[in-house]
């Protein structure tokens, strides 16, 4: 069989992606390690390492992503954690909401790290909603800025 590239052949690559999930964590790390030149992340789940080996053992045999590939990636994961931006941080410091809840009026205000709320400072909107509802919710939800298709107008 003749060789794809580092003189591995596409067999070779093959049976080396058949392997990974007979392999235990501590022998995925070692792997990843071996490839990546580096420790693999700590929060890596097994299935994770799999993934990352397998795409390595074959972006070395048979070539990586092209350069423009890469770079559109790199875009679009930009473009998601932009988005991500917390509402607080998309909102004017100073700015008010107002939120009713079983009766009660509650007020929040913006400031530049985190939000005022019954004249203490809390770190977040939604630190703010749970101590509001006692559940686990989505503060920037909560105060009506998110809907199903982005931030309110």
């Amino acid at each position: 069989m003749q060789p794809v590239r580092n003189g591995k052949t596409a067999a070779s690559v093959e049976n080396a992606l058949a392997a990974l999930p007979q392999m235990d964590i501590a022998q995925l790390r070692r792997r990843f390690l071996a490839l990546y030149r580096k420790d693999a992340p700590t929060g890596f789940s097994r299935q994770m390492l799999i993934y990352a080996v397998a795409y390595r053992l074959q972006a070395d045999a048979f070539g990586g992503l092209k350069p423009a590939i890469r770079r559109q990636l790199l875009a679009i994961a930009v473009q998601k954690v932009d988005r991500k931006a917390s509402a607080s941080q998309q909102l004017t410091l100073g700015t008010r909401l107002v939120r009713e809840w079983h009766g009660v009026v509650h007020e929040v205000q913006i400031l530049e790290d985190g939000v005022l709320w019954n004249g203490k400072h809390h770190r977040s909107l939604s630190v703010v909603a749970r101590a509001i509802t006692n559940t686990h919710c989505s503060g920037p939800r909560f105060f009506g800025l998110h809907r199903k298709t982005g931030v309110a107008a």
